[in-house]
């Protein structure tokens, strides 16, 4: 399956005029500036978290000599003051025995060009593990860079890669060659502040006032800065009232002048996103047994069938939603709500779930969490997690925060286990689901 890229800048990245170049920067990752990536004789699929991970990717090669993962850029790499890529790599242990496992790993001048390229070749350094990689290449002067690539198992014209997996995340490089500064705009953790962090290496001068700056909060509420404050590498907004985990933050700057010493001007924004850092306080909206504060108890099996309060294998005092697969393929669990989801304020939910060996030993299995409006799936918010492990509770995380949903309110849910594709023999395999957790609710 083959991913089209859209290079987006994520929502909290600002941009100011300048004629440097910078630090190492993150292009894939919690704060990376690529927010698809490109998959090509592979498949891949993006997850809100993996194994204490958050913003993964993972593929699995298919039978292409060469495939893996690239990234490409709007801006010429810079290397001048390094020439290290790193990022963290888990790969689940293979099923088939090779002589070695390695990747290849470098840059290009575009990605799907090989005529101007410079790659490495290195070891997988272990299974089952995050694992952190540097790796140095040699980069030709004259060439001019905007591709990053990593290969899994190259020159596999046997197929002896197909099948093979990694999660990957933090993909960082030296810096770029570019005509502008990149900025972090963020929350601190109690929400008294709005921070803007500046990532180029030219440090801001003179004072900054707070009334270029405009807050607007879930869509239309303007908020009081109270003052704010210039340091040389962050202009910090405090503000008159605290800001919540739950709360959609913009920031716009439409006037004033904001200078680094050298001379670049900050440029006009509109309504630019807030990484909103504020902690979330959650709440079960329901266990998935008996006791449902938020949710409706009408669920619904989708070509499964259900059984609250069952006990899980080998424990008869701990209870689940047991979940029977009735076809081969997946299945799932739908309900409705009791009040509808504001996704502009309740953004991140998570759920147990505990799988198998069983059903685990089928292959892949990814669980797909789905906001959805009377459960029609054409405007749904989902998203999709790999279950990492068997015989033990596993609390994953669906996070939608910088998601741009077709709708604001949502009042049913869909959780849709999706074994892998070759798995032939789950009719009849069981899972089981515990503690839907949200946003708490404050209720006047």
């Amino acid at each position: 399956m083959k991913i089209q890229l859209h290079f987006l800048l994520l929502a909290f990245i600002l941009v100011l005029k300048s004629g440097a170049s910078y630090a190492q920067i993150e292009i894939f990752g919690e704060k990376g500036i690529v927010k698809e990536p490109e998959a090509w004789g592979a498949q891949m699929d993006k997850l809100t978290s993996f194994k204490g991970k958050n913003n993964v990717i993972y593929i699995e090669r298919g039978t292409s000599p060469f495939g893996g993962v690239m990234f490409d850029l709007n801006y010429s790499l810079d290397f001048s003051k390094s020439k290290t890529i790193t990022f963290s790599a888990y790969n689940p242990k293979p099923h088939n025995t090779l002589d070695e496992y390695s990747l290849l790993v470098g840059v290009r001048k575009n990605g799907k060009e090989t005529d101007f390229q410079e790659l490495k070749k290195i070891p997988i350094k272990s299974f089952d593990k995050w694992d952190d990689y540097h790796v140095e290449i040699n980069p030709q002067e004259e060439i001019d860079y905007k591709s990053v690539i990593i290969i899994i198992q190259p020159s596999s014209y046997q197929k002896e890669a197909e099948g093979l997996e990694m999660f990957l995340t933090n993909v960082t490089v030296p810096g770029f060659i570019v005509d502008e500064v990149l900025v972090d705009i963020s929350t601190d953790r109690s929400g008294k502040q709005i921070i803007l962090d500046v990532l180029s290496h030219s440090d801001l001068k003179g004072k900054t006032k707070k009334s270029p700056f405009k807050v607007i909060k879930n869509g239309y509420k303007e908020l009081s800065i109270r003052k704010a404050e210039t340091y040389s590498r962050q202009i910090i907004l405090y503000m008159e009232k605290s800001l919540s985990a739950n709360d959609d933050i913009r920031l716009s700057y439409e006037k004033g002048k904001v200078m680094d010493n050298m001379e670049n001007e900050l440029k006009s924004f509109k309504h630019r996103v807030v990484r909103n850092n504020v902690p979330i306080d959650f709440e079960v909206y329901s266990d998935l047994n008996f006791n449902h504060k938020y949710v409706r108890d009408n669920f619904h099996g989708q070509r499964t069938a259900l059984s609250k309060g069952a006990t899980l294998p080998g424990n008869v005092e701990d209870m689940g939603m047991r979940v029977t697969l009735k076809e081969n393929g997946w299945g799932g669990v739908l309900f409705s709500l009791k009040s509808d989801i504001d996704i502009t304020k309740e953004q991140v939910y998570k759920l147990k779930v505990f799988i198998p060996q069983n059903l685990k030993n089928e292959g892949k299995v990814k669980l797909e969490f789905c906001l959805r409006k009377d459960q029609q799936s054409l405007k749904q918010l989902s998203k999709t997690v790999v279950l990492s492990t068997s015989d033990q509770w596993q609390e994953l995380t669906f996070d939608f925060r910088g998601d741009k949903p077709q709708m604001k309110y949502f009042n049913s849910i869909a959780m849709i286990l999706r074994p892998s594709f070759n798995a032939k023999n789950i009719n009849g395999k069981e899972f089981f689901l515990k503690d839907f957790m949200g946003p708490e609710k404050l209720i006047n």
